[in-house]
């Protein structure tokens, strides 16, 4: 993966892991021009 695109403003997104031990994958993306943010649920259970 390059980079997350905004589903709002189409905008590149900066992006992230909190647990790069545990997943290996994108946990949260946050746009920097329109605010739109989001975070991958999940439970350790």
């Amino acid at each position: 993966m390059l980079y997350l695109t905004c589903p709002v403003c189409k905008s590149r997104m900066s992006h992230g892991q909190r647990h790069p031990e545990r997943l290996d994958v994108v946990e949260w993306a946050t746009c920097d021009a329109c605010r739109y943010h989001w975070e991958f649920k999940h439970s350790y259970s």
